[in-house]
């Protein structure tokens, strides 16, 4: 993981946290380009969602 989605943060609850955490994942991980597809998580989710139905 090239970015820690918690290093360097506090939170004042495990509400924040969770937050915290929905934010960095919908907006930091899933758009990443992974190195073994080539692809962001979440064009590859996509993808497979048209496919299936």
């Amino acid at each position: 993981m090239k970015k820690n989605a918690i290093a360097g943060h506090s939170f004042p609850s495990w509400e924040a946290f969770e937050a915290h955490l929905d934010r960095w994942e919908r907006d930091v991980a899933n758009v990443r380009i992974q190195g073994a597809t080539g692809e962001a998580p979440r064009s590859s989710a996509l993808r497979v969602m048209r496919y299936i139905g």
